[in-house]
């Protein structure tokens, strides 16, 4: 049997890339902890103290209900790989989600856009509930939950299919209303970005 290697190619790049999102959250997440000055012959070791933090997961919460935005990069459409250009829209359901004592909101999310594989554009549809953790008032979490669609032309197949979509991802804060947004899904392995209207 003949390797396939374009596949292995493919698993090895989303695998990396989910090697990096997991390791930059990490990085980014870890307990802060107050650095410590190296003791010389004529100062004593001293410990710097921390300024007061807000509490972490317990933000204040935008007043700012719907967001737009875009997203770009690779792109499954079964069973080929390509890239793929989405924009988005989501409006906020809930200001507090499931978990108490947390800033939990929920909000909904339709995101549509070509995906560019073989010489060919399949449009790839979602609508999703996305479950935002808000860390601090730069770091969220989320994860999203719902329904994915994608439609392709006769030369891939002139399919239509409808398939349940998750994902997990990052918002990181760029100032007041933009957000840096990575994400990782059925879909997409992407980045992109979010404006609060």
């Amino acid at each position: 049997m003949k390797p396939d290697f374009k596949s292995m190619a493919v698993r090895g790049v989303l695998g990396l890339g989910l090697f990096c999102v997991s390791v930059g959250a990490a990085n980014a997440f870890a307990a802060d902890e107050a650095p410590t000055v190296q003791a010389t012959p004529s100062a004593p070791l001293v410990r710097a103290v921390p300024m007061a933090t807000p509490e972490l997961w317990k933000g204040k919460l935008s007043d700012r209900d719907w967001e737009v935005g875009g997203i770009a990069g690779l792109a499954l459409v079964e069973p080929n790989y390509g890239i793929s250009l989405q924009a988005q829209i989501s409006k906020r359901l809930f200001a507090d989600g499931w978990v108490e004592d947390i800033t939990n909101p929920v909000s909904i999310e339709i995101s549509a856009g070509p995906a560019f594989v073989k010489g060919h554009s399949p449009f790839i549809l979602s609508t999703q509930l996305r479950w935002d953790f808000e860390r601090d008032e730069d770091w969220t979490l989320f994860a999203i939950g719902g329904l994915g669609a994608q439609f392709t032309g006769v030369e891939l197949g002139d399919r239509s299919l409808v398939h349940l979509r998750f994902g997990v991802g990052a918002f990181r804060r760029l100032d007041e209303r933009l957000r840096l947004r990575m994400e990782a899904s059925h879909e997409i392995l992407g980045v992109g970005v979010t404006y609060a209207l």
